[in-house]
């Protein structure tokens, strides 16, 4: 399986499984549109990066998961403190309808829809 390279602003670099990364549709879209294995992210953090490929890694390996052990995954996932929400809402990487629980029990839902507005 092909590897991907994600340099973030921080210069931070993740190598990743194609399949993880292509579970962002930009991420995926960069890849096939660039034709190269080495994307810059030059407005994502390597502390977000690493939270978005930590989710991305958990749903690329899903299909032997339950719909229970992923909504599991996702709630967990998704308690997060108002910094790193705001950042992972504005990196715009992720896929999936979840709803981010911050430290304050206020709820964000976030579907495809809302994640890849420009």
């Amino acid at each position: 399986m092909a590897k991907i390279v994600l340099k973030c602003s921080d210069d931070a670099e993740f190598e990743v499984d194609e399949a993880v990364a292509f579970q962002s549709r930009i991420l995926k879209h960069m890849i096939e549109d660039a034709y190269s294995s080495n994307i810059p992210l030059p407005k994502v953090t390597g502390p977000i990066l690493a939270k978005v490929i930590q989710f991305s890694k958990r749903h690329a390996s899903a299909v032997d998961a339950s719909e229970e052990d992923l909504r599991s995954f996702n709630d967990h996932f998704a308690k997060v403190d108002l910094d790193t929400l705001y950042d992972l809402m504005s990196v715009r990487l992720f896929v999936a309808k979840i709803v981010l629980k911050c430290s304050d029990d206020a709820e964000f839902k976030v579907d495809e829809a809302v994640a890849f507005q420009s």
